[in-house]
């Protein structure tokens, strides 16, 4: 009998016994399907020759390979899945902590701010908000740059001090 006429009536005999068998061990109705027919897919493109004595025994060797290629990968992807929703709750809870803290700094920062005198606050938002240099500040504040320099440790001490308090 040809390749195919074996493969064909190992198809009708065996198609309900591997059935079974990958059932018991996967349990997905559709990946049950999947798989039985990947191993008479495989069967047809086997290059060894196959007897009807021999087909059964190839045909549960493919079915336990595919059950098992499938439990590693559902394994590993169970796993990762895992991994990824603990770092993606993680990242969640942490950003939400550095946006209360980033509130609470500005809050306080504000609250220097709205104490300090004005050339101090003035020098300081030029410099942290806009990222001047001094000597750009000086020139539009019409200051000397140590001028500037004092204003901008002033309130800069007196941030950090009232930051410290805080925390």
């Amino acid at each position: 009998m040809r390749r195919d006429g074996i493969v064909v009536a190992a198809f009708r005999r065996l198609y309900a016994p591997l059935c079974g068998y990958v059932r018991k061990r996967v349990g997905d109705v559709a990946e049950i399907e999947d798989m039985v027919q990947d191993v008479f897919f495989s069967l047809l493109s086997a290059d060894r020759i196959l007897t009807e004595e021999n087909v059964e025994r190839y045909a549960y060797t493919c079915a336990r390979n595919r059950v098992t290629d499938y439990l590693r990968h559902h394994a590993c992807t169970l796993e990762a899945a895992e991994y990824f929703a603990l770092i993606s709750r993680r990242t969640v809870a942490e950003q939400a902590d550095a946006l209360a803290d980033v509130h609470i700094l500005e809050t306080l920062e504000g609250r220097v701010l709205s104490n300090c005198g004005e050339k101090g606050r003035e020098a300081y938002l030029l410099s942290r908000c806009f990222g001047l240099p001094i000597a750009e500040i000086a020139a539009r504040m019409e200051l000397g740059e140590r001028t500037v320099e004092n204003h901008l440790h002033r309130v800069r001490m007196r941030v950090r001090k009232e930051i410290s308090e805080a925390i």
